[in-house]
C-alpha cells in the first residue's frame, strides 16, 4: 500500500463513521443548541462536508460544488473561509437550518469528489506545500481534511449526548 492508497482508506473510514455518528435525527434533535460553545449537531455535520468541499475544490482550482449549485440542504450558504470573512461562521453555526436527507446527498457528492481528487495525486504531490499550510500536501490531507472529519464526528457525539441521545455508534 502507498500513501495516496492509506490516505484514501483513512478518509473513507473517516466519512462512514461521521454517517454513522450522525444516525437518524430529528430535525429537532439536528438544531438542537446544546449549552455553551458546543454546535448543533446539524451545524457541525454541515460544517465538516462544506470545509472538505471548500478545500479540495480550492486545491483543485475550482469553486466548490455548492457554489455551482449543488443542493445541500442548508437553508443558507456556509461562509467560505477561502473568500469570505470567518467571523460570519459563529452566527451561521445558530441561524442555519438543514434538510437532513439533502445534506446527505452533499455530502455524498463532497466524498466522491474528494476521493477522485485523491485518485489523481502521485506520491510526489503529497511532498509539495499547499496553499492551507506550510506543512506538505499529505500533511494537510492528513490532519485539515481526514482530521477534522473526525474532529467534527465528536462534536457530534457531544452535542447528542447533550440531548440523552446514543452519541458516537456503538
Amino acid at each position: 500500500m502507498n500513501a495516496i492508497e492509506l490516505l484514501r482508506m483513512q478518509l473513507e473510514s473517516a466519512h462512514d463513521y461521521l454517517e454513522a455518528t450522525v444516525g437518524e435525527m430529528s430535525p429537532e434533535q439536528l438544531h438542537y443548541a446544546p449549552p455553551g460553545r458546543m454546535l448543533p449537531a446539524g451545524a457541525a455535520y454541515a460544517h465538516v462536508v462544506f470545509s472538505e468541499d471548500i478545500m479540495i475544490q480550492t486545491l483543485k482550482g475550482e469553486k466548490p460544488l455548492f457554489e455551482n449549485g449543488a443542493a445541500t440542504g442548508a437553508n443558507e450558504p456556509h461562509p467560505n473561509f477561502m473568500t469570505e470573512d470567518w467571523g460570519a461562521y459563529p452566527e451561521w453555526t445558530k441561524r442555519a437550518r438543514f434538510d437532513l436527507g439533502q445534506l446527505r446527498a452533499y455530502a455524498k457528492q463532497v466524498y466522491v469528489s474528494t476521493d477522485a481528487y485523491l485518485a489523481t495525486l502521485t506520491e510526489e504531490d503529497l511532498d509539495k506545500p499547499n496553499m492551507f499550510s506550510e506543512k506538505s500536501q499529505a500533511w494537510s490531507i492528513s490532519r485539515a481534511i481526514i482530521g477534522h472529519v473526525s474532529n467534527l464526528a465528536g462534536e457530534i457525539s457531544a452535542a447528542k449526548g447533550a440531548q440523552g441521545l446514543q452519541g458516537y455508534p456503538d
